[in-house]
This record gives structure tokens, sequence and C-alpha cells, in this order.
């Protein structure tokens, strides 16, 4: 005789009894089974942790490179300045070439200051040139236009003596420039065109407190007087 519905649902065992049931079997699991997923739990977690320390680690290692960049850019400056230093000693890289006293250098400045006070500033700064008659100052303007090309050329043997002399070479720039002004004075005085001469005068005189030398006033140029 088949079995009721009410008879089916009290042998049908219950949701708590079936749960009760799968604990049971899972207490009394194989020690070796439970073994085996130990470790394949802890494996899973160590793998987790060492991806992660090596993501943090190269960061760090980008860190480090930019570090690094930090220390080329220091190096570039360092081989800058080193260059900037060089330069600077560049007029005086003949020292020792020639063995020039240093009263002789500081004499011919000395010569070619006082010629220049001689025959060209004192004699076209005077009163008595601006009141001249004009011959006078054709004159005066000939007489100071010779000297000037002399007196350049007598300062270039002293610029060469200089810049024998450790001291001394540093200024060979500025003799230079003074050199270079005197040269263009001889066909500028020859033109009448007197404005070079309070520059190159305010030239010798700087030149005068930076090395030292004292004018010469008897100084002169031959064939001019």
């Amino acid at each position: 005789m088949p079995a009721s519905p009410a008879q089916l649902n009290h042998a049908r065992p219950s949701s708590a009894q079936i749960g009760a049931t799968a604990r049971r079997r899972m207490f009394f699991l194989p020690l070796p089974l439970l073994l085996a997923l130990a470790l394949l739990f802890t494996g899973a977690a160590a793998c987790g942790s060492k991806t992660s320390t090596t993501s943090s680690g190269s960061n760090g290692t980008s860190s480090s490179t930019g570090s690094g960049s930090g220390s080329s850019s220091g190096s570039s400056g360092t081989q800058s300045g080193s260059t900037a230093s060089g330069s600077t000693s560049a007029s005086c890289t003949t020292v020792g070439s020639k063995s020039v006293p240093k009263t002789r250098v500081l004499a011919d400045l000395g010569i070619s200051a006082g010629a220049f006070h001689r025959y060209i500033y004192k004699p076209i700064k005077s009163g008595s040139f601006t009141g001249a008659t004009k011959t006078k100052k054709v004159v005066t303007l000939v007489k100071g236009a010779v000297a000037a090309g002399a007196i350049a050329h007598f300062l270039g043997n002293a610029i060469d003596n200089a810049r024998s002399d450790a001291t001394l070479c540093k200024y060979v720039p500025n003799m230079t420039q003074i050199k270079t002004k005197l040269t263009a004075m001889g066909s500028q005085l020859r033109g009448g065109n007197t404005s070079q001469v309070d520059s190159t005068n305010s030239s010798f005189t700087d030149l005068q407190h930076q090395t030292g030398f004292t004018p010469n006033d008897n100084a002169t140029v031959p064939g001019v007087g």
C-alpha cells in the first residue's frame, strides 16, 4: 500500500538535520586532506603578499631613478662651473713664456700714458685750443693723430710683455681696449673729431689705479716734437 503524503513528509529529513550531518562529516575529514587544504590557503596568502611587495619595490626603484637624474644634473653644473673658471684665466695662458721684469712693463705703460697726455689730451683740452685759429687747431690735431699711432704701437709692445707677468696679465684686455681707441683716434683727429679723447684718458686713469704705473710726463714721440 503506497505511503500517504503525511508519511512521506515525516520520512524526509529536515534542513536542520541535513546541516548537522554535513558538519559532522566535515569534522571527520581525513587529516592529510585537512593539511593539504591549510597549505593551499597559506600559499595563496603568501603569493598575494609577494605581489604587493614587488609592486612597492618597483615604485621605490622609480623614485631612486629620479634621484639619479638629480645627481646627473649636479654633475653638469660642476662641469659648467669648471669651464667658466677656465675661461677666466684665458688671458694669462702665456705666463712664463718670456722673462720680462714687471718694472719694465710698468715703465712702458707710464711712457704710453705720459705721451698721450703731452701730445693729445693736454693740447686739445686746454683753453688755448678752443680759442686758437683754424690753422693752429689743424696743426694740433695732426700732431695728436701722429702721436696716437706711435703710442698705440708702443703700447702693443707693453701688452706683449705684460702677458708674461702673473699679476699684469689679467689687465691685458684693458690695455688692448686703450690700444684700439688710440688706433681709431689717428683718423678721427685728422677729421677734427675729438670725442674719444676723454674716454681714452679715463681708461688710462683706471689702468693706472689697477697696475700702479706712474705716467711719464717727459715722454716724447720721435718726429712730433
